[in-house]
């Protein structure tokens, strides 16, 4: 899709580039009504084209989140070695007060 959208990016500046210029009021209503209607079109699929790939970013976001959260925390190891340090903490004293059992 980016490649479509790149090439609706340059179809629609090259037909505004030389929409302004070529189509005057000698050029019949038709055409030039069709002529802009083709640069709507393409002007609506850019920004098609942009909403995919940020939905498409967002989801490569999310999928590299999940795995690097299952590489860490998600690991049974992790997740005991995480539970033994939080139970050594609290037989060190640093129960409810929130002090620290290493001072």
């Amino acid at each position: 899709w980016r490649s479509i959208g790149c090439v609706a990016i340059l179809c629609c500046a090259t037909m505004a580039y030389f929409g302004d210029g070529t189509l005057g009021p000698e050029t019949p209503l038709w055409f030039r009504l069709g002529y802009w209607s083709v640069f709507g079109l393409l002007f609506v699929t850019v920004f098609y084209m942009v909403l995919l790939d940020i939905r498409y970013i967002r989801l490569r976001y999310f999928r590299e989140r999940q795995a690097i959260f299952e590489e860490t925390l998600g690991e049974a190891s992790f997740r005991g070695a995480l539970q033994a340090a939080e139970t050594g903490r609290a037989k060190d004293g640093a129960g409810m007060d929130g002090e620290r059992g290493d001072g």
